[in-house]
């Protein structure tokens, strides 16, 4: 039976951000060939063009005044070049070229100008994993896989970067110090502007299209795993889709048209610079559109689109997109395009059809196997759960007192750790960045029938550290302090300080009116959040049921997983003048965890192998105990507080009553699951890509032990209180943590 014809047409979005997105834009990475590969050997050439015009303010998401007529025109032109080295796999290059013009405020008037050069270029493999033909309709599957090169200029990310280090010195973090004078300040900055990223990043995706009869429907769904670039900056990662239904208005042998109607977006955090959240840079916006294809035979694809925004939220002050066009062409040549008629009239090979004989059998077909795997996982946040940094008028808010006694606590503002009623801004949760990591595996099959064997696996992620810091100037601005309960009363000279809301300040101004006398106090607080996870297992396996293609297998073993987490907090203080002259010191806080779990595993495995093509799904569970060591440790060091110079083991949240190293054992769950898809190369050799889910219960955390209800007039040796032994009580909480992502690897048989 003759096979239909038919054409599937989403020709635009395949990887997000070959360059960095202006605003919310989309800059999409073109490729013409979306069914599967093409006619093995052969080649591809194209272009796309994306034009986005950016006409409109928002502010926290809503729409604001444009007094000043600031405008952005941005032109992303994707030149490809691709090979098909078979109907399943295929490369091919990109080399964006971008022109933007703009018109935005600055110090001195109006500025007009425009930026042009080369983009960042990307390297981009497409695997077809899964089709099916029938008489009336087709459906096709494919994983995408990239990496971005630092190609593009990065002057004005150099600029803007320069702008982030003066809010940081002045007021400690980037958020919102200018929002509000839409006549003065830019929406259009100088990430927006930046023709590159420098930096080397990973682009991974999926494509799935259905045909039946004449309707189509397509999708298309791409994840960018950015990492820091020039100047310590870094845009955050983010998440494009694309597709929707469509109908061919014409449909035979040689041309093919369809319409469709498009739903595309886009999704993306807050970027960092010196691991610090940078504003006007987060968004989501979503299009709705018409897209005309058109395909003749296998040479020509091309397409024209036209986006609507429907919906844009951001954060910060953002210039957002209106209208948007593309549009694309592909040409094949070579000697696979050579041989003729219309692929998709064709018998495909039944490498991928279901129907082949698997090249990389379920179950080993030698005693030794191995791999290698590349990890890129991400883990839960670390925990925040009191505030750890504020600020504040010192008029309303002495020196960013969280409530009572401050006059207006609500003036406050948490600029690290938990909200706090009545004051504003905090986050509970610190975000770390996707770790790397690597896992090998060994392993060894019993006998020439492979039934029973033995493998043994470890993996461990990269050591990272995330935080924040903040300092004042030489004028004691901006106000910084570490908000704290006071526990115990105590009393400096004749003043009794009472139990109540408090802090402990490290850069405040000049005040006449202060109780204690005017001056100027600075200083600098810094706070880091490490965490690093391993583990190993060594699991029996059992083949349960077996067929040429499909084998179900049990597993039963041990286990083992260590994560080992620490908070580190670091202030720094020093008197500048009045009362304040000559005091300094610096004060150190330690809260350091580390679980380490050991149990007993059961699990099952089913492999899937059709031809080239493999398919493995892993569920196990762990069960056992976890051992968990907490360790809390705090000092200072002063001059000119009460002595010449003092010291003493007392910190801020870490005091002598919860400081020392304690240790427990509990019940703990583990479960994993994992997806692996396989391609082999060879029967020996297979190129493997993963997804991994790791939970792991009863877990102790380092910022959940932070008790900030504490005897404030022991820190520095303030006042003369008996040192208390029962505050801070040691709070000794649990929670759950989580770590998934993807991997890529090479598994040989020997």
């Amino acid at each position: 039976m003759r096979r239909p014809t038919y054409f599937l047409p989403t020709l635009g979005l395949l990887l997000a951000a070959a360059a960095p997105a202006s605003a919310c834009e989309l800059c999409a990475i073109y490729t013409g060939d979306h069914e599967g590969g093409g006619p093995a050997n052969s080649w591809f050439t194209g272009a796309a063009e994306q034009f986005t015009s950016f006409g409109s303010l928002q502010l926290d998401g809503r729409k604001v005044a444009n007094p000043a007529n600031q405008s952005l025109e941005s032109s992303t032109t994707q030149f490809i070049l691709g090979y098909n080295f078979n109907d399943h796999f295929s490369l091919q290059a990109n080399i964006p070229y971008i022109h933007r013009s703009f018109r935005r405020p600055s110090d001195t008037g109006i500025e007009q100008g425009s930026e042009s050069g080369l983009g960042d270029a990307i390297l981009v493999g497409k695997l077809l994993l899964l089709r099916k033909d029938t008489a009336e309709s087709s459906f096709a599957w494919s994983l995408l896989g990239g990496l971005k090169f630092p190609t593009g200029d990065t002057s004005q990310l150099r600029d803007e970067t320069q702008r982030l280090s003066a809010l940081l010195d002045t007021f400690g973090t980037t958020h919102g110090h200018t929002h509000g004078n839409n006549s003065a300040e830019s929406g259009i900055h100088g990430y927006d502007l930046s023709l590159g990223s420098g930096s080397f990043d990973a682009r991974i995706g999926t494509t799935f299209h259905y045909t039946y009869k004449r309707a189509f429907f397509d999708a298309s769904v791409q994840y960018a795993i950015c990492t820091e670039g020039d100047y310590g900056y870094r845009f955050a990662n983010d998440t494009t889709w694309d597709g929707g239904p469509g109908y061919f208005l014409l449909s035979n042998s040689s041309h093919r048209l369809a319409l469709q109607a498009a739903v595309s977006g886009e999704h993306k955090g807050s970027d960092t610079f010196k691991d610090q959240p940078v504003d006007s840079t987060g968004f989501t916006v979503v299009y709705f559109g018409p897209k005309l294809s058109y395909t003749w035979k296998d040479r020509l694809t091309a397409h024209l689109g036209v986006d609507f925004p429907v919906s844009i939220s951001n954060s910060g002050f953002q210039a957002v997109p209106g209208t948007r066009v593309r549009a694309g062409l592909t040409w094949m040549f070579g000697p696979g395009a050579e041989q003729g008629g219309n692929s998709k009239d064709k018998p495909r090979s039944q490498v991928t059809d279901g129907r082949a004989a698997p090249i990389w059998t379920p179950a080993p077909s030698l005693n030794f196997y191995g791999s290698a795997e590349y990890l890129m996982w991400w883990v839960k946040d670390a925990s925040l759960p009191v505030p750890l940094v504020s600020g504040g008028p010192v008029a309303t808010t002495h020196h960013g007192l969280l409530g009572v006694p401050a006059s207006n606590g609500a003036d406050s503002t948490v600029l690290y750790g938990a909200p706090h009623t009545p004051a504003q801004g905090g986050e509970d949760s610190q975000r770390f960045q996707n770790f790397s990591g690597m896992r090998l595996t060994l392993g060894y099959s019993f006998g020439n029938e492979h039934r029973f064997g033995v493998e043994a696996s470890g993996f461990a992620l990269q050591q990272q550290s995330v935080g924040y810091g903040a300092h004042g100037d030489a004028q004691g601005n901006p106000v910084i302090g570490i908000p704290v309960y006071n526990s115990v009363p105590y009393k400096i000279g004749g003043m009794t300080i009472r139990e109540g809301e408090d802090s402990l300040p490290f850069a405040l101004p000049n005040d006449p009116t202060r109780s204690r006398g005017s001056g100027i106090i600075t200083g600098a607080v810094n706070i880091a959040n490490q965490l690093e996870l391993w583990g190993a297992e060594l699991n029996g396996v059992i083949s349960l049921y077996r067929k040429p293609s499909w084998e179900l297998s049990g597993l039963v073993g041990v286990r083992f997983v260590d994560l080992s987490e620490s908070l580190n907090l670091t202030a720094q203080i020093r008197g500048l003048s009045g009362f304040y002259s000559g005091q300094s010191g610096v004060v150190v806080d330690e809260f350091s965890t580390r679980n380490e779990f050991f149990g007993g595993t059961l699990g099952l495995r089913e492999s899937y192998s059709s031809g080239r093509l493999s398919v493995d799904v892993t569920a196990k569970v762990s069960l056992g105990v976890n051992h968990q060591i907490q360790n809390i440790a705090g000092g200072f060091s002063s001059v000119n507080f009460t002595a010449p110079f003092s010291s003493g083991t007392e910190g801020i949240f870490a005091q002598p009553a919860n400081e020392g190293r304690t240790s427990s054992d509990k019940f703990a769950v583990v479960p994993e699951a994992q997806i692996k898809i396989g391609y082999a190369l060879s029967p020996r050799l297979r190129a493997t890509l993963a997804y991994d889910f790791l939970y792991y219960s009863n877990v102790m955390r380092p910022g959940d032990q932070i008790n900030r209800a504490i005897p404030k007039g022991q820190t520095f040796n303030q006042a003369d209180p008996v040192v208390s032994t029962t505050s801070p009580s040691r709070l000794s909480k649990t929670s759950d943590f989580f770590a998934h992502g993807v991997s890529v690897g090479m598994e040989l048989r020997f």
